[in-house]
């Protein structure tokens, strides 16, 4: 299977990513244009989901998100226990800036929000796939 984004019919999405992980399974990201109605930022649902994604997968995957969304930052609400290896993704791998957010839900679980924005040159470079990860 090839990794690909479609667009979709599910409400309050707008294009799915599937990809087999580094263990062969499927997973599926979801991705919402616009959450707050702005042109500024889009988000990732299953965000926790980037851990399991083999490096070329990483970067088609932000190739063909980023030429559709034309948007620099996203925002992610990820639970507590991803929270280091989804910033070190970004931070790491992306070299993006990361801002970060921690609250408690209404049902008590420990969340984050991440405040995610690539940097113009890298952003350009992953848009065209000639960004390499370290």
């Amino acid at each position: 299977m090839n990794p690909e984004l479609k667009e979709t019919n599910i409400p309050d999405y707008t294009y799915k990513f599937r990809f087999k992980d580094t263990e062969n399974y499927t997973r599926e990201l979801f991705i919402f244009r616009s959450p707050f109605g702005n042109c500024q930022t889009f988000t990732i649902c299953r965000a926790y989901y980037l851990k399991y994604m083999k490096k070329d997968d990483l970067l088609l995957f932000f190739k063909q998100v980023l030429n559709i969304m034309s948007k620099r930052q996203l925002l992610i609400d990820i639970k507590e226990p991803y929270v280091k290896e989804i910033k070190d993704i970004f931070e790491k791998k992306l070299k993006a800036k990361v801002y970060k957010k921690s609250y408690k839900s209404t049902n008590t679980n420990k969340l984050t929000l991440l405040l995610i924005q690539i940097d113009k040159d890298i952003y350009k470079q992953l848009i065209k796939g000639t960004y390499k990860i370290e």
